[in-house]
């Protein structure tokens, strides 16, 4: 039958709580070809395996408690319990895998499983299966396209009182198609029309592949490689829906992207080496919308190592000198193959741009690069460990010497200090996370994202290395950090760096403070975790309001604080003021947003919300306040003069006068008329 894969159990009660039922998922690659697999002759195998179902091991078994895909000979013997299970397996494309998820009993797992066997039951009780009351339970979540999207393993049983013909997984399975929009939406979730079994039964596997079960075989790490491919579109306009995996805008560009560049990698001569390609994010640019991706390949057979500027020059081929991509319009200088571009490998990079000023004193930025020659622990995680404190002492003096010395910006850089170190998702590698101050005075124009990530690739050698350390060039990235000054003395900095796009002073917001509380959970002791939690609840909040229809007003939101009981969560957003924009306004968006105020990202259970305005800060800026004290200044200056001139003219008349003295102490002033010729 070919190799078989243990995948998952779910345990319940059985006769009355004196007895454990164990329902189980097994999975199977038919790669031998062999005949559909035999329920009836595999029970009858497993049976006598298990001496008549009697013993498992050093458990001891019920006689009549076998079941085999819903078959047991009990039941097909006697009519009073015709019980009949199927399994269900599909992907969600809008719930992002975490390692708590695939965990059992963690307070994730158990909320999630709530949510998906409430939708689960609710479409296929709308079937013709209604009729013998089924219920489904899941067992397990597990990771899917990268961990970018969660498969979901289930197991369906229902009574078949009715003696009706056996289940037919291929007619369920065009039933559960059709209750879900050919396999594209299930309730809140949008899925992958190709990911549902019913049974291990799927059209397109059925057609395309002999795999039973909706599981594929890992590409080998060590026979493929990664390439990054970098470019800029400029007809395609940068929206806060792209920052969002979740909206429709990112889903149907970047479906539309990867069909492109797949397209283009299969006719280029990589094409029969290639694998896949994803895309990794999209970012704002100045003058359109630049792409990250990253394609695998399989290793060359004879040891030839991948050439980033032959290929570089065969894209450009393609791509008519990196200007059209289909629809799209290109930057013909924005192309990047593995951190490599031409015009920067034959010339000089361009000075950085410089826009004019909005605000002046220090300004801060957030940056991120990932170290791949350097795998994370546990200790890089705790800032007290020593070797927490070598690694950042060493990062600081290399970027503080790269930006003092060797970038375009060093005549306004003040300091760069890094403030973490975390895992990477997916893998071994060490993310590193920095603030770097500049100062922007009187005579200087501020500086934005791209001029600092821009001088960041000029001190890495185009983000490739950094002292000893080499980097991952498509994980560079910059954005203008902030700070929330209502955070509390005992929360973490919160930095935000997805969701401000400019630093401009909080008086021109519209602030309001959002309270709710997370229910079956608790802030973890572990700083790490803690930190974590934070940043998600963080990122869940602005993909809320970035979705919603305040999103063209929504600027970002910062974590307050958290605290235990369960774990509740005091949040500031900030929208442009806006006459829509209200505490009501506020508040239903985020009601929309969480399923009626009911759960948080799809992941955190809520009670308790409460939405109030935050005052609003009208202190002056920087410049503002020069220009006042210079104006004081000015009118004090003019005061002294207006009164210096005052004196020198009551003077002048003073001795004009020839005042006489009389006989009776009285004294009479004459105008000596020679005094004034």
């Amino acid at each position: 039958m070919g190799i078989i894969y243990f995948t998952f159990c779910f345990y319940s009660s059985a006769n009355g709580a004196s007895a454990t039922k164990v329902d189980a998922i097994c999975t199977y690659v038919n790669s031998s070809g062999a005949p559909r697999f035999d329920q009836v002759a595999f029970f009858k195998e497993l049976a006598n395996k298990t001496n008549g179902v009697t013993s498992l091991g050093i458990y001891s078994l019920d006689p009549n408690s076998l079941y085999v895909n819903g078959y047991s000979e009990a039941a097909s013997k006697n009519p009073t319990t015709p019980i009949n299970s199927f399994t269900v397996n599909v992907s969600i494309t809008n719930l992002p895998y975490t390692s708590n998820m695939g965990t059992p009993n963690t307070s994730l797992f158990n909320s999630t499983r709530l949510i998906m066997n409430t939708v689960i039951n609710s479409v296929v009780n709308q079937t013709t299966l209604n009729f013998f009351s089924p219920v489904c339970q899941t067992i397990r979540f597990s990771s899917a396209n990268g961990a970018r999207a969660t498969k979901v393993d289930a197991i369906c049983t229902y009574v078949n009182s009715s003696g009706a013909p056996r289940f037919d997984q291929v007619a369920f399975f065009k039933e559960l198609a059709n209750k879900t929009k050919g396999v594209t939406s299930l309730g809140i979730y949008s899925l992958d029309p190709n990911s549902l079994y019913v049974n291990g039964y799927n059209e397109a596997a059925s057609v395309e592949s002999p795999i039973e079960a909706a599981t594929k075989v890992p590409v080998d790490a060590a026979s493929s490689e990664e390439i990054t491919l970098n470019v800029t579109i400029l007809n395609l306009a940068y929206t806060s829906e792209l920052a969002s995996k979740y909206s429709l805008k990112y889903n149907s560009t970047s479906t539309n992207m990867l069909y492109l560049v797949n397209n283009l990698m299969k006719n280029s001569t990589l094409g029969s080496q290639l694998i896949n390609c994803l895309l990794d994010s999209f970012v704002f640019n100045a003058v359109g919308t630049k792409v990250n991706l990253v394609c695998n390949i399989k290793k060359d057979a004879t040891g030839l190592k991948f050439d980033a500027g032959a290929f570089y020059n065969e894209v450009s081929s393609m791509t008519l000198n990196v200007t059209k991509l289909s629809i799209y319009k290109l930057d013909a200088n924005s192309l990047y193959v593995n951190g490599y571009n031409k015009a920067m490998a034959t010339t000089t990079t361009k000075s950085p741009s410089l826009t004019t000023f909005r605000i002046f004193g220090p300004r801060q930025f957030f940056l991120n690069f990932t170290i791949t020659n350097l795998n994370f622990n546990a200790s890089l995680a705790n800032k007290t460990s020593g070797p927490f404190i070598i690694l950042k002492s060493k990062l600081d003096n290399l970027l503080n010497e790269g930006f003092k010395y060797n970038s375009r910006v060093k005549d306004n850089f003040e300091i760069c200090e890094v403030i973490r170190l975390r895992s990477t998702p997916e893998s071994v590698d060490t993310t590193v996370e920095a603030i770097c101050t500049f100062n922007m005075n009187l005579l200087a124009r501020t500086f934005t994202e791209n001029d600092i990530q821009n001088s960041l690739l000029e001190i890495t050698q185009n983000g490739t290395t950094l002292g000893n350390f080499t980097l991952s060039r498509s994980s560079i990235h910059v954005d203008v950090f902030r700070v929330d000054v209502t955070t509390t003395a005992s929360s973490s900095i919160t930095t935000t760096a997805s969701a401000i796009i400019g630093n401009l002073p909080s008086s021109a917001f519209l602030g309001f403070n959002i309270n709710f509380t997370i229910l079956n959970n608790s802030v973890p002791d572990d700083p790490t975790k803690r930190q974590m939690l934070e940043e998600d609840i963080t990122n869940k909040m602005n993909g809320l309001y970035q979705n919603s229809t305040l999103s063209k007003q929504f600027k970002y939101c910062l974590l307050s604080s958290i605290r235990n009981g369960s774990i509740i969560v005091s949040c500031n957003c900030y929208f442009q003021d806006d006459p829509v924009v209200n505490r009501k306004s506020v508040q239903d968006e985020f009601n929309q947003g969480s399923d009626r105020g009911r759960i948080l990202g799809l992941i955190y259970p809520l009670k308790d919300i409460t939405v109030t305005e935050i005052p609003r800060n009208y202190d002056l800026p920087f410049w503002a306040i020069i220009l006042i004290c210079l104006a004081v200044l000015l009118v004090l200056v003019l005061l002294f003069l207006i009164i210096f001139l005052l004196i020198y003219c009551l003077k002048g008349r003073r001795d004009s006068y020839d005042i006489h003295q009389n006989i009776y102490e009285t004294y009479f002033p004459h105008l000596d008329m020679r005094k004034l010729y």
